[in-house]
């Protein structure tokens, strides 16, 4: 068991060795910049409660203790520097292994991403200004790209720009059909290939509407069909992994910048509609005074 796991498991602590447990677990490598009389002042313990908990994860005292750890993080640092996007944790992972994975995964991808925007900055420009000069704006895209695609629509619709999504699959090929060559649509599929997605590809091909694809593989079916391509990071297989970490992350991150050079574009114009919505609609949260507590 390694040291990290035993201040989780923490079996047979006391509520004193709990305490510096969980400290530990919370700041990790500034423990080994601090001495045992820094770690008991921050948590309200004594020293004796440092050494006892020491023994009890197998250690003689706090400086094999220091010694031990550092060695340990210094192992899962270089352990994370190469994380598989497609199987990123592993059946023994502790909680804090899978949160510093999940950490270090999407920081990658997030400066990944943004290496492949810096080489693509016209290419942004040009999906802005049609998107912006479109009579009507289609955004397409399934399962997880879906999702994301609800997230642009949501915003756009917060600076009064209207983004048209079927929630409905089966009714996306219907609402391509009514495009037209004034309009544009964003397609958005990771992978390039989406069976469904390039369906809805076909007809807004054949009705000659400008689309805008953001994927992975600028020579899929989906890339060579559209008139723009944002081309995001390919980290992840087709099939085969846990989850879709990497390619929501980057998909995400496209999407946000598209919207916030929308944005930039008619900053003044934009901002007075934001600053609108909320003097119109205010704060939805649920206040204080408004709820209804038992009286006793």
């Amino acid at each position: 068991m390694t040291i990290t796991e035993a201040l989780e498991t923490q079996e047979n602590f006391s509520d004193s060795e709990k305490e510096i447990a969980d400290f530990i677990l919370k700041e990790r490598e500034k423990v080994l910049e601090m001495s045992a009389h820094d770690i008991c002042d921050e948590t309200y313990t004594s020293t004796s409660s440092i050494v006892r908990l020491c023994r009890k994860i197998g250690l003689d005292g706090f400086k094999e203790f220091k010694i031990k750890y550092a060695a340990e993080l210094e192992r899962r640092v270089d352990h994370m520097d190469d994380i598989d996007p497609d199987f990123p944790f592993e059946k023994n992972d502790t909680a804090l292994d899978i949160a510093q994975k999940m950490d270090v995964l999407m920081v990658n991808n997030i400066n990944a991403s943004y290496d492949m925007m810096t080489k693509q900055a016209k290419e942004l420009q040009k999906a802005a200004k049609l998107i912006t000069r479109a009579r009507r704006v289609l955004i397409t895209g399934m399962g997880d790209s879906y999702l994301k695609a609800q997230v642009f629509q949501s915003n756009m619709i917060k600076i009064d720009r209207i983004v048209l999504l079927c929630n409905i699959s089966g009714d996306q090929s219907s609402l391509a059909d009514i495009m037209t060559p004034v309009d544009c649509a964003i397609v958005v599929s990771y992978s390039g290939n989406t069976r469904a997605v390039y369906e809805i590809v076909e007809v807004l091909r054949k009705r000659g509407v400008p689309m805008v694809a953001i994927t992975s593989d600028p020579d899929s079916m989906i890339g060579k069909a559209a008139s723009i391509i944002l081309q995001m990071p390919k980290k992840e297989q087709a099939w085969d992994k846990q989850a879709t970490f990497a390619s929501q992350a980057a998909t995400e991150y496209f999407l946000n910048v598209l919207y916030s050079y929308i944005y930039v574009m008619d900053y003044d114009a934009n901002n007075k509609q934001r600053k609108h919505n909320i003097s119109e609609y205010g704060d939805t949260r649920i206040k204080k005074e408004e709820t209804h507590e038992p009286k006793h």
